[in-house]
């Protein structure tokens, strides 16, 4: 089954630095308030207010958008990638993976067989009518580097082929690192860095969160080799619109 959205996304992804809107708030709405200048966005089901239930109204306002949509979710719960993936999610950005065991994970719940052992069956992304094509069908996968793990596993994790990317949490691996202080990502410059420069001499797509809501910072960022950066958070945006 082929996913015109995820098609482009993989494109543009190897040609420019993709920008991403990100949804901490339950705003079922929020498509018709979003703009198509952006290049993807994300439904945080890991923090913030959205619940599973609250992620198929929010994608019904954003289906007509050009651009793909994406949850995020913990790992923990990544048994749930199935019934996400079922209400016609286009992906998942998967945190605390740490390790191979975490990837393999990912591909286990996220991939149909025989690649992952992901169920069969109708729903909202197949509209109740499955066909033996849509076997074929592959998520954008980007799993999480934010853990001191993760940091000290990345020649482990780079052995797995089967995701799009992988996204960098500066404020969680600062906080791993015992060197937590929001929005200041100085203070593991070189971790970051490092991550950086590995991923592109393989070639991988690596991208970052942006917490602030400040636009120079993103230009910054787009001069430091990112493939994707997700720009601050709804939240982050109105609770710093006054100050």
């Amino acid at each position: 089954m082929i996913n015109k959205k995820i098609s482009a996304f993989r494109k543009k992804l190897k040609k420019k630095c993709l920008i991403g809107a990100w949804f901490q708030l339950p705003i079922y709405e929020i498509g018709n308030i979003i703009k198509d200048t952006f290049d993807w966005c994300c439904i945080d089901l890991e923090h913030g207010l959205i619940n599973l239930s609250d992620i198929s109204y929010m994608q019904n306002s954003l289906i007509n958008k050009n651009f793909p949509i994406l949850v995020r979710l913990n790992i923990k719960d990544i048994k749930l990638a199935p019934k996400i993936l079922d209400l016609g999610i286009d992906g998942l950005i998967i945190a605390n993976t740490n390790n191979k065991n975490d990837l393999k994970d990912v591909v286990k719940y996220s991939l149909y067989p025989p690649k992952g052992e992901r169920s069969i069956g109708y729903a909202k992304s197949n509209n109740f009518h499955f066909k033996q094509n849509d076997l074929k069908f592959s998520p954008i996968l980007i799993p999480m580097i934010e853990k001191k793990e993760a940091f000290e596993n990345l020649n482990t994790l780079l052995d797995f082929r089967n995701f799009d990317g992988f996204f960098i949490g500066p404020v969680d691996l600062s906080a791993s690192y015992n060197k937590f202080k929001l929005g200041e990502t100085k203070l593991i410059e070189n971790k970051i860095k490092k991550i950086v420069t590995t991923m592109k001499k393989n070639n991988i797509p690596v991208g970052i969160h942006s917490i602030s809501p400040d636009k120079s910072k993103i230009k910054k960022l787009k001069k430091s080799n990112y493939n994707f950066i997700a720009y601050s958070t709804d939240s982050v945006i109105i609770k710093h619109f006054y100050t």
